[in-house]
């Protein structure tokens, strides 16, 4: 593959995937799970907002990995970049209703789900080789 080609791949699947993982987990967490704090939530609840951002992380990383080359995983590495920013942007806001473990917890789960989709999407049969 010519490297101009693989280049614009690999521009475009980092586009999607921080709009996919924007739109997710927008989702998951202002409208699934809207207003659940740590400090006022169930156990169940948490857990499910986990979940569901660990799912978010999965989708948009097994999409991202079958929109480039399977060998091809720099919009993995963009998108991980962009989770790790969030967490330490938010660091210094004294109006987060989470504890900033918790808030790492959540981030970590979504890296951990962003690579598994990707690995998920390296060995899927129909990725394009």
């Amino acid at each position: 593959m010519k490297p101009k080609l693989r280049l614009g791949l690999s521009i475009f699947a980092t586009l999607i995937g921080l709009s996919t993982l924007l739109l997710y987990n927008t989702l998951v967490q202002d409208v699934l799970f809207k207003n659940i704090a740590f400090c006022s939530a169930t156990g169940l609840q948490l857990t499910l907002k986990t979940m569901g951002i660990w799912s978010a992380g999965l989708v948009t990383g097994f999409l991202t990995s079958l929109l480039v080359l399977q060998d091809n995983y720099y919009p993995n590495i963009v998108l991980s970049a962009a989770v790790l920013l969030k967490v330490f942007v938010f660091v210094g806001c004294d109006s987060l209703a989470n504890p900033f473990w918790f808030d790492s917890v959540l981030s970590f789960s979504m890296l951990s789900g962003l690579w598994m989709g990707y690995y998920a999407g390296v060995k899927f049969p129909l990725s394009p080789a």
